[in-house]
């Protein structure tokens, strides 16, 4: 068995202390992973014993550092997200190089530009419906009566005696006797005019308020 240079041993023994597996050192320096272990039972004082799971949780924190690297994290963000110190971040990185590679400012703002949302194009809302003011106006021939004084029998289609019935609120009925439900037979016919039943009752009460 050829002996190892103790150079190649203080090597293997700092990637060691870094956290890499036996089978990583050997990868890195050229030797077989059995290699690695025996250099470690044989050299106690330079390869401590690690936890069960201490290289898995290694790696695990490795592949965070590296996911959040990529999403153009400065390593100051990257501690802080995963609540480390900045010192073992940077440290972790230098150590994989080839996982991290060196990043320029316009790579950088490339990566972040890349991340942001991206506006969302709202479409406008639908012109707002406007009433024909002609159908507040009263029939002609008869007298509207004030709502409050209508009689249960009287049609109750909302009329205007104002010079613009559409910019005025309507405090008067039609008035004449309503024979289909609410409304007189005129009325009645011009309540089921063009849109849908809730578009047409939206106009008589967009006058009703006072809004054109």
């Amino acid at each position: 068995m050829s002996a190892i240079a103790p150079d190649l041993i203080n090597t293997a023994a700092a990637l060691w202390s870094e956290g890499f597996t036996a089978t990583q050192i050997g990868e890195r320096l050229g030797l077989t992973r059995n290699k690695v272990i025996g250099l470690a039972s044989r050299n106690r004082q330079l390869f401590p014993g690690r936890t069960e799971g201490a290289a898995e949780k290694e790696q695990q924190e490795l592949a965070q550092i590296e996911s959040l690297w990529g999403t153009g994290k400065t390593q100051a963000e990257i501690a802080q997200s995963l609540g480390k110190s900045f010192s073992t971040v940077n440290k972790m990185i230098r150590s994989w190089p080839e996982r991290f590679p060196k990043r320029s400012k316009k790579d950088l703002n490339s990566v972040k530009a890349a991340a942001k949302p991206k506006a969302v194009d709202v479409p406008s809302p639908p012109p707002r419906r406007k009433p024909d003011p002609s159908v507040f106006s009263p029939i002609e021939g008869t007298t509207p009566v004030l709502l409050w004084e209508a009689p249960n029998s009287a049609c109750r289609w909302p009329v205007s005696t104002a010079d613009a019935p559409e910019k005025a609120v309507c405090l008067h009925v039609c008035g004449v006797d309503a024979v289909h439900g609410r409304y007189c037979a005129h009325h009645a016919k011009l309540s089921f005019g063009p849109g849908t039943a809730s578009e047409r009752e939206a106009d008589r009460l967009l006058l009703a308020l006072g809004g054109a």
